[in-house]
């Protein structure tokens, strides 16, 4: 059989990657669009890549929020996972315009990839990576469902956010609303289902040196678990369209950084004693709100796992990377 064509974005980062191999350990064919096709270069020699360069292409896609970006790269495609969207830890401190930084490429961009899925009839589903800080508990709920999704922001509120992290937010949520709005205004052929993940923690194989990981500027979501453990604190058939599914562990409540703290001494006590690792704990006290995860486990069909998954697997591979 002819394997099936998914177009994954935003591959050169830690979910965007796995995204791209487990698709391909999943027998589909990819092809990825690069902001640089000279990026291809490291996520070639990875080796969970190596055995499937056969089935993965890369195109050159220099600007998502140009009209028309992907052009003729959406042909024959039969999929389409955008995880692509800015990250806050990868502006300077003296970077504030937010628009250009943040709420153009997070609108445009799904956008630009919604309106591509359009004109290719062989589209069957399009799966955006959003965020749980897209949604709030209504009505004095304790906990917010996966549709409980906050409304649009503002141009005041946009123009005022006061910080990265809070510009961060409010692109999410206003590249989420926009996406659904989209679909409600031009009915397309295919299905749009969105992945509200908390923190995306755990071993990012991106990663090429200890030094990387002790950077806080090139970790990602990931600096919370490496900046606690050094102490630098500063189920698919039942998914239907417009689904909205939240990928949260610790049965969707938050998970306090002094947990993280205790387990680190727990796994790694001789590295902790040696003063390899010095565990304390951040200023902030949860890694994220309580959520509602009821419908979103049994549609994918398993639990999702909490800190004692990826706090020995990001830890053990910075213990790793030290030894080379």
């Amino acid at each position: 059989m002819l394997k099936e064509l998914v177009l994954v974005t935003g591959t050169t980062g830690h979910l965007g990657f796995r995204t791209l191999v487990f698709t391909l350990q999943h027998g589909f064919k990819a092809r990825v669009p690069l902001r640089k096709l000279e990026q291809a270069d490291k996520l070639k020699a990875t080796a969970s890549l190596k055995p499937f360069l056969d089935d993965v292409e890369f195109v050159h896609v220099p600007d998502i929020t140009s009209d028309g970006a992907y052009g003729e790269n959406i042909q024959g495609v039969d999929y389409v996972i955008h995880v692509a969207s800015p990250v806050y830890s990868a502006f300077g401190a003296g970077e504030t315009d937010w628009k250009k930084l943040m709420y153009e490429p997070a609108e445009k961009g799904v956008l630009n990839i919604l309106k591509a899925a359009s004109k290719e009839p062989r589209v069957k589903r399009v799966v955006i990576t959003s965020s749980i800080i897209v949604i709030e508990p209504k009505n004095g709920a304790e906990r917010a469902g996966p549709h409980d999704i906050k409304p649009l922001p503002s141009p005041q509120k946009l123009a005022s956010a006061p910080n990265a992290p809070a510009a961060y937010v409010l692109s999410k949520t206003l590249a989420h609303v926009r996406s659904t709005e989209y679909i409600a205004q031009h009915n397309p052929h295919y299905a749009l289902i969105c992945i509200l993940p908390g923190y995306i923690q755990g071993p990012n194989e991106l990663y090429t040196s200890a030094e990387q990981m002790r950077d806080p500027s090139r970790l990602g979501s990931n600096e919370g678990t490496m900046l606690t453990a050094l102490g630098l604190a500063p189920g698919a058939e039942k998914v239907r369209h417009l689904d909205n599914i939240l990928t949260v562990g610790n049965g969707g409540m938050s998970t306090p950084w002094r947990d993280v703290v205790g387990l680190v001494m727990e796994l790694f006590p001789e590295e902790v004693e040696r003063g390899v690792l010095r565990p304390g704990t951040l200023d902030e006290e949860v890694v994220g709100d309580a959520v509602d995860l009821r419908g979103s486990e049994e549609k994918v069909g398993f639990e999702f796992g909490g800190m004692e998954k990826w706090v020995p697997g990001l830890v053990g591979q910075y213990l790793e990377l030290l030894k080379e």
